[in-house]
């Protein structure tokens, strides 16, 4: 449980700090926070479901190597300084 919940909490409160690298627009950066807490919405709605339909285990399989490969491909997506993937990267690292 801590390994899966750590990098969310991680994130959720250093993406500008990582991103601030690569990106200069800071309201760029408040509305991936934004998409994030959407990302956060709908993954509780996602994962709650996937518990129900396929039991605990399965979906905290699939959760964890969701979140392990995000967390792995995280930085060189900042790195290629696509705003769209950076969002799109954040936010489901919020929905996990």
């Amino acid at each position: 449980m801590i390994c899966n919940g750590t990098p969310g909490v991680f994130i959720g409160g250093s993406y500008k700090a990582i991103a601030v690298q690569y990106f200069t627009n800071d309201r760029y950066l408040t509305n991936v926070g934004s998409a994030g807490s959407l990302g956060n919405l709908t993954g509780r709605l996602f994962w709650g479901w996937a518990c129900d339909a396929c039991g605990w285990p399965t979906a905290w399989l699939g959760l964890s190597a969701c979140m392990a490969t995000l967390l792995v491909t995280y930085r060189p997506i900042a790195a290629s300084r696509s705003e769209p993937a950076f969002a799109l990267w954040t936010s489901l690292i919020y929905f996990m």
